[in-house]
């Protein structure tokens, strides 16, 4: 099975912008994750969808194996908040 899309869903709400994504598999499975980082919203969905081209074709049944790979090769220690809440998404 491997990931075949990455799509993310943003609005703002008197308390903070959301940033929600949604992944889908080859194999019809679709999971959905959060991203936001209260009024940080834009940039976070930008951050997210900086990572697509790098996720699809991925297992995404590895979720540590892509975690570490993601936090090591992109942006390491050095990441802020920004990074981190995409990559959470």
């Amino acid at each position: 099975m491997k990931i075949r899309d990455l799509r993310t869903v943003a609005f703002s709400t008197p308390l903070a912008d959301r940033v929600f994504l949604q992944i889908t598999t080859d194999g019809g499975i679709t999971g959905w994750g959060e991203a936001t980082l209260e009024a940080n919203g834009k940039i976070t969905e930008t951050a997210v969808l900086e990572l697509r081209p790098y996720i699809i074709g991925l297992d995404p049944t590895r979720v540590e194996m892509i975690w570490q790979s993601f936090y090591r090769t992109f942006w390491g220690r050095r990441s802020g908040a920004i990074f981190m809440s995409a990559l959470s998404g």
